[in-house]
């Protein structure tokens, strides 16, 4: 047998051996980066949305509460007055809660901002809404709104961002609880 002087039997000269990578192999590196790239991305992006949702549910939920621990500590009814409609009793203005002195005064009540008791507005809160909803209830059937007095009211708090429900609240009051002392 002859060999070559590159130890080939026909006097070729070896292959050289490859270095680097060809065009193809490129491309598809390439491709295959940018399509996990994109797939990372919207990963990152759509945990992004959820903890922010997340943070607006709990915002929502914060100022839901406040307000309606603020609305069930109210009277049944009018202290001075009385039993009588749903809505703001004479001599309560409607743009400042300071003055509510029963549960059903919150009735319609609206804010955007939310705002503090006294009427002053919260300005972190733009793009933010509250409103409260009083009506009366068979205290055994919360859920159907009734048109005459029962004994029973309920009250729901919705909290909005940029008019999206985050938070909706809602509690009964009845005649039958004994009245906080203030």
């Amino acid at each position: 047998m002859i060999h070559g002087a590159n130890g080939n039997r026909r006097g070729r000269p070896a292959p050289r051996t490859r270095r680097g990578f060809s065009l193809i192999e490129s491309v598809m590196c390439v491709v295959i980066v940018s399509v996990m790239f994109v797939a990372v991305m919207n990963t990152v992006g759509a945990a992004r949305m959820a903890q922010y949702k997340t943070d607006g549910r709990t915002r929502g939920s914060l100022w839901g509460q406040e307000l309606m621990a603020e609305i069930i500590q109210q009277a049944y009814e009018d202290p001075e007055d009385g039993p009588g409609p749903i809505s703001i009793d004479s001599g309560e203005s409607g743009g400042s809660r300071a003055d509510f002195d029963d549960v059903d005064d919150y009735d319609g009540w609206y804010a955007s901002p939310p705002e503090k008791k006294d009427g002053t507005p919260l300005t972190a809160l733009t793009g933010w809404s509250r409103e409260v909803q009083v009506k009366w209830v068979n205290p055994t059937d919360v859920v159907n709104a009734l048109a005459s007095e029962t004994g029973a009211k309920r009250g729901r708090v919705i909290v909005k961002h940029n008019n999206v429900p985050m938070s909706e609240l809602v509690t009964v009051r009845t005649s039958a609880l004994p009245e906080i002392d203030r």
